[in-house]
């Protein structure tokens, strides 16, 4: 494994925070939500071995570990890394290794994982579109042919706020971009809270999607898309509007079991 160091970025620095840090601590210990257990149990077959991108300070890792996956977890932010080592062991949560890892930069083979974990929005925390692509398209390569990436996004539809600001916000976006005066993108915007208490001083980056942005990403990443649901209950894919209101997106997509990277670049 290569351990990589990364520039600092806000979404860097405020998960460095110490109120940062020991919310995610006691969050590892809650486990899975019943939604990802969900999700998990339907389409991760148990003794997989899992890599959990951005994985804070150990919450999903330790939660699969202890249900009999063998899971790596990565994290750009060290001090979460620390504390979820620790916390690992307190829990005797022995199937579980932590690496400090970027995304976009996976220092792993190919096909090595049955499955990849993007849960956490962290796809949304990744800044600029073709970073983005990137991480996907990593996620794709390092999974064995078969295997299943769970990944979940902020929706820009999931309340009136939301959409009332980039009605207003992407067209200003635009025009800043052409202007060549802001990196911003559409549906870029910036935030402070940690779940619904937690506030701490750094403001970081967020994207927001839309559905169709998000299954777009995807599938131009290689995979194909089992499910598409949102977080509080199992939808057909095409009813967009109502799995869109749920502030998070949940997309199952799978590398095809005869898929391989040569073919994949030929795409």
């Amino acid at each position: 494994m290569i351990k990589k160091k990364i520039p600092s970025s806000s979404v860097q620095r405020k998960y460095s925070e110490e109120k940062a840090v020991d919310y995610y601590v006691e969050l590892a210990k809650v486990g899975l939500y019943i939604w990802e257990e969900e999700m998990v149990g339907r389409y991760v077959k148990k003794g997989s071995l899992i890599l959990s991108v951005g994985c804070g300070a150990g919450r999903e890792p330790i939660a699969l570990s202890t249900s009999g996956h063998e899971v790596i977890g990565l994290d750009i932010i060290h001090e979460m890394l620390h504390k979820g080592s620790l916390l690992a062991k307190e829990m005797n949560a022995g199937h579980v290794h932590f690496t400090e890892m970027n995304a976009v930069s996976l220092g792993f083979h190919n096909d090595i994982f049955d499955a990849a974990l993007l849960t956490n929005q962290l796809l949304t925390l990744i800044r600029k579109k073709v970073n983005r692509l990137l991480a996907l398209r990593e996620i794709f390569r390092v999974l064995k042919p078969g295997g299943v990436a769970i990944i979940t996004t902020h929706s820009i539809k999931s309340h009136l706020k939301y959409q009332i600001y980039f009605a207003f916000a992407n067209p200003l976006i635009r025009l800043a971009s052409l202007l060549k005066i802001s990196s911003r993108e559409p549906g870029d915007r910036y935030f402070r809270k940690h779940g619904r208490k937690v506030i701490t001083p750094t403001r970081a980056f967020v994207h927001m999607y839309t559905l169709n942005e998000g299954i777009a990403d995807i599938k131009s990443a290689g995979f194909d898309l089992l499910n598409i649901r949102s977080r509080n209950e199992w939808l057909d894919s095409s009813n967009k509007k109502r799995i869109e209101k749920d502030y998070v997106i949940c997309f199952i997509a799978q590398k095809r079991k005869n898929e391989n990277i040569a073919e994949s670049a030929k795409a």
